[in-house]
């Protein structure tokens, strides 16, 4: 189990463990109204995931698949899937967390590095204490 302070926006340091072992640690937006989960080009590169290094539109003919349509930041857009080996807040820990790499040109207008959406956060018990004001994923 792992508590936290309920604040808005809900950033924490979350540890990603990528296809090629190395393991990064990011500041991490819980997004409890974001279906998915992104993680920026560039850090998924750093953890092995080659096909970021594709955009989307070219990834499209390669691996269709793999490449899914969301309403992102801006507008309707293109992203490439990738599948996150391992992803870990304090104590808990969820594998195979599908994810949306993000192919911003300026990753530095954004706070955090990584936002963990529904499809992580359904993989845990969620519990708000508003007396208290603390969050628990167990």
């Amino acid at each position: 189990m792992v508590e936290f302070k309920l604040k808005d926006p809900m950033i924490v340091s979350s540890r990603i463990k990528g296809l090629n072992g190395r393991i990064r640690e990011l500041n991490t937006i819980l997004d409890f109204n974001w279906h998915y989960s992104y993680l920026m080009k560039m850090d998924a590169l750093e953890l092995g995931y080659s096909s970021a290094s594709y955009r989307p539109q070219e990834y499209t003919s390669v691996k269709p698949h793999e490449v899914s349509t969301v309403m992102g930041m801006r507008g309707i857009e293109l992203c490439t899937l990738i599948k996150l080996n391992e992803v870990s807040i304090g104590d808990v820990k969820a594998t195979d967390v599908e994810a949306i790499v993000y192919h911003i040109e300026t990753p530095t207008i954004l706070p955090v590095d990584v936002i963990l959406g529904q499809n992580f956060l359904k993989k845990f018990k969620v519990t708000i204490d508003s007396a208290s004001g603390n969050l628990f994923l167990t």
